[in-house]
């Protein structure tokens, strides 16, 4: 069914499925960044929020990461 699929060039449900994950899975990210990131900033007493602005850029850096390295893998199981 797949070999299917791939001939006229629709995506599988599977996949439909799997892309749609990984948005919420990128969400989900970026929040336990930002949670950490808050928890240093109340626990050390910072002003400002530092350390929360730093770990969601980099739970956004991650995730984008992490999304590119998925699709570039699917792209090479599909060929």
């Amino acid at each position: 069914m797949e070999k299917e699929n791939k001939g006229n060039g629709k995506a599988s449900p599977s996949s439909f499925f799997k892309f749609s994950a990984i948005g919420f899975q990128m969400i989900a990210t970026i929040l336990v960044f930002a949670a950490i990131g808050i928890w240093l900033d109340k626990h050390f007493e910072v002003k400002g929020r530092y350390n929360t602005i730093f770990f969601m850029l980099f739970g956004v850096v991650g995730s984008i990461t992490k999304f590119i390295i998925n699709i570039l893998n699917e792209q090479k199981r599909g060929e």
